[in-house]
């Protein structure tokens, strides 16, 4: 209610009633007086009335509201998808066994994302290497239908981060398809990175505020998941 209403609801109500003599005889202040009393309680009702109608707006979704969880492996890894990028935490050596329960959840993300997805892990300092099966079979998941850029986030620096480098640029000459891989050591490299692409392969626009807080939330809570289920 703006204040023109206010005032036009005051005129109405709050000017004095009653014998016209009587009226006049009262002092003019007293008149003053009610006359703002008035206006401030009828000022008061359209500010509450006000905050009323802001306190029933749904308020915006959290992070944690809009990620859905796709997989935890106990001790090795967690997953959880956040639009049509799925984000990974490995804590664990991969297996083979692992692996396979991978690929099975990005089968399961072709068909939720036929128009294309994309994927970021973080692989935490020092983990080994995927023994030598499983990385055969990680070939496989980085060759899934529909997976378009992926994203790897290492922890560490020095021979162990060189190691896992070469591992990553084996997977990506062996893999088929139009895939785009890049390695990283930091959220925001990849946060700089990925959403163009993404975007102009999948449609799916990546806000780069919301994407950061995504990557940051899964890292914590999806290790934190991982280790907890061993």
């Amino acid at each position: 209610m703006d204040e023109n209403c206010v005032r036009r609801r005051m005129r109405r109500h709050y000017l004095p009633v009653g014998n016209p003599l009587e009226c006049a005889a009262q002092p003019a202040q007293a008149h003053a007086n009610n006359h703002m009393v008035g206006y401030k309680r009828a000022l008061l009702t359209s500010n509450n009335m006000t905050k009323s109608r802001h306190s029933l707006r749904p308020s915006t979704p959290s992070i944690e509201l809009s990620l859905r969880e796709l997989r935890t492996e106990p001790g090795i890894y967690a997953y959880d998808g956040w639009k049509n990028v799925s984000i990974g935490v490995w804590v664990g050596q991969a297996t083979l066994p692992a692996v396979q329960r991978l690929l099975e959840m990005c089968n399961e993300q072709e068909r939720a994302h036929p128009d294309g997805r994309s994927s970021v892990v973080f692989v935490l300092d020092q983990l080994p290497g995927p023994l030598p099966e499983a990385q055969r079979a990680m070939a496989e998941v980085y060759s899934s239908e529909g997976l378009t850029c992926a994203a790897v986030i290492l922890e560490g620096t020095g021979f162990w981060a060189s190691g896992i480098r070469g591992m990553a640029s084996n997977l990506l000459r062996t893999s088929s398809g139009t895939l785009t891989l890049n390695v990283f050591t930091s959220i925001d490299e990849a946060v700089s990175w990925l959403p163009p692409i993404h975007q102009s392969r999948t449609g799916v626009a990546l806000p780069a505020d919301d994407f950061r807080r995504a990557l940051a939330y899964v890292r914590e809570k999806g290790a934190a998941r991982a280790r907890a289920a061993r």
